[in-house]
Parts: structure tokens; sequence; C-alpha cells
């Protein structure tokens, strides 16, 4: 199998992700739904090593849409902000992925692959957008951006 179907599986062992709909490249902003969209993968990060091996990363976005609430911020009700809450359900995926780092569970690339670091370029979700239309819920679009470190020991010349 190859990185993003192994990823895809890996991605919906996430409860937050696992919870709504997940989509490869393709991105509608329906409320409740994870999208996995590419970048540019594989990517050297440095020089191969003398023995044929070669770090690299891997990088994709996760894209999370949520519905919005029209509702103030009120100084006697600030525990039901619903945007707060839906924030809140998108950080897991976050918070998920540093525990899987901190567990070393790691995606399963092969036995040639040697995953190094999984991380979140950031500590919180990025609001890329809000999106409104006359016939439907006002949506948030959050994106979080993770990067795997690994040695690729494919074209190793000694061991």
């Amino acid at each position: 199998m190859d990185k993003d179907s192994i990823m895809l599986d890996f991605l919906l062992t996430c409860p937050a992700i696992n919870e709504n709909s997940l989509f490869f490249n393709y991105a509608e902003g329906e409320d409740n739904t994870s999208h996995f969209i590419t970048e540019a993968s594989d990517i050297s990060t440095q020089k191969p090593f003398v023995d044929g091996s070669v770090m690299k990363r891997y990088s994709f976005d996760i894209i999370v849409y949520k519905s919005l609430g029209y509702t103030p911020i009120d100084t006697t009700d600030v525990t039901t902000d619903e945007n707060l809450d839906e924030l809140s359900e998108v950080q897991s995926i976050i918070d998920w992925i540093t525990e899987q780092e901190e567990l070393k569970n790691y995606p399963n690339f092969g036995d040639k692959i040697d995953v190094d670091v999984m991380y979140c370029t950031t500590d919180k979700p990025a609001l890329k957008g809000i999106f409104t239309d006359t016939m439907g819920t006002p949506t948030a679009r959050y994106s979080i951006t993770i990067r795997i470190d690994y040695l690729d020991r494919t074209k190793m010349i000694w061991s």
C-alpha cells in the first residue's frame, strides 16, 4: 500500500475523525466533514547518508468543516458558545497526533521505513475561512498540517 492509504487507515483510528466523514483530496464545506489533502510528500530533508538511506518528510493537511453559531459572547453564559465547542473538537485531532507521538504509535509504512517523528506544525487549528450562503449554516474551515519525518532505507547499500 502507498503512504496515503496507510495514513488514511491510521487517521481513522482518531475518534474525532472517525466520528465524521473523511474524504481524500476532495473538499466541500459540509458541517462535520474532514478532508485529507495531500501536499508535496516524500521530500528529502537532507542529502542521502553514506549507506544510501535518506531522511524524508511526508506532509499533508487535514481540513475540517464545522458549523458556526451566531451568538455573541455573553459574560453571564460564556460556557455555551457553539464556536468554542466546535474548535475544541478540531483541537482534539492535534491532541491525538501529539499523544500518538508521545506513545511512538506511528503508521506502519513498511519494513524499510523508520518513522522518526510525527507532529502538527501548530498547536492550534488554523481558521482558514468562514463560508456563508443564504440557504445554509455558516461554516468554518479549519486546517491542520501534519508532518512525518522518517528514514527511508529502501536503497541502503549495507545494514
